[in-house]
């Protein structure tokens, strides 16, 4: 379970620390658990979900982290200010049985890495269309 006070770290605004507080503590669903958090300033959200979907050998857990950026932008047809969003999410989904955290934990691992490496050269690759 995460804290009730979560930090995310903003690396080009010299690691300025965006504090998320919990809106809803953790709510237990009909599949499963969920939580939100919300920055005081109510430009960033952090969702965070665990569910169970399937029954019998199709039983999967499906887990979701979500960031979402809220900022204000002018729309270049109008020039109307109107709130923008951007979201960015990772979903782990996995059979409940098969699978050790250990192994689990490696795989995330990894998939972190290939996004970071390189002074975030690929993640800037995703932001540029490139595939």
């Amino acid at each position: 379970m995460f804290a009730d006070t979560v930090t995310l770290a903003l690396p080009t605004a010299g690691n300025k620390p965006v504090t998320f507080i919990s809106r809803n503590g953790t709510l237990a669903t009909k599949n499963g658990v969920q939580a939100e958090y919300m920055s005081t300033d109510q430009d960033y959200r952090l969702f965070i979900s665990h569910v169970q979907v399937g029954t019998g050998k199709t039983a999967r857990y499906r887990s979701l982290i979500k960031v979402t950026r809220r900022k204000v932008a002018s729309d270049v047809l109008t020039s109307v200010n109107e709130y923008k969003e951007a979201v960015f999410h990772t979903v782990v989904d996995r059979p409940v049985e098969g699978f050790t955290e250990a192994e689990l934990l490696d795989t995330w691992t990894g998939f972190i890495t290939l996004q970071t490496a390189s002074t975030y050269a690929n993640a800037a690759k995703i932001l540029r269309l490139e595939s």
